[in-house]
């Protein structure tokens, strides 16, 4: 009788050891990341639990900067303002010497890449950014990246170079090209 004692105590001791009352373990996030469901082992059906997931808050906003029309024979600069809005610090790992990639696009068919005109140094390397800081990024578009396309509305867009997926959300803008 109190050898079973101790196998139950020792038991629910187990069961409870994960259970902790701290709220940092769901806004880790490897939490966020968790795609295997959970088996229910209470009772005799072993259908999956679905893992509860908290809804990520994107701690960096992006905000693409550019004139609204274009020049063909101009070019264009373009500037990506990245701002921590936390008071913590951020950090990234960028997966080469690009910074962010900026994406012209014409409904849904990609006219121009930066990354494509460029070449990088093929490195991972470190980003941080403190509270409530800003890091901007600005390249300029060749006049001859533009020569081939027609005039027109496009959709600019950008993503940052981070391993860190959904590390930051940034609207594209539209633009007309002339």
């Amino acid at each position: 009788m109190f050898t079973r004692f101790k196998l139950m105590a020792l038991t629910l001791g187990l069961a409870l050891t994960g259970c902790s009352s701290d709220s940092n373990a769901l806004d880790s996030p490897a939490a966020a990341k968790v795609t295997t469901p959970v088996t229910n082992i209470v009772g005799s059906n072993p259908a999956p639990i679905a893992p509860v997931q908290k809804p990520m808050v994107t701690a960096m906003i992006g905000e693409l900067h550019t004139e609204s029309r274009w020049q063909r024979s101009d070019g264009a600069k373009v500037t990506l303002v990245l701002t921590n809005q936390t008071d913590k610090t951020l950090n990234y790992t960028i997966r080469s010497g690009m910074l962010a990639d900026f994406i012209l696009t014409q409904g849904a068919q990609v006219k121009w890449r930066y990354s494509q005109d460029m070449m990088f140094t093929q490195m991972l390397s470190q980003m941080t950014l403190a509270p409530l800081a800003e890091r901007k990024v600005t390249v300029m578009v060749a006049s001859s990246s533009l020569q081939g396309l027609a005039t027109g509305r496009y959709q600019l867009s950008a993503q940052l170079n981070a391993l860190e997926q959904d590390a930051v959300r940034i609207r594209p803008v539209t633009i007309e090209l002339q």
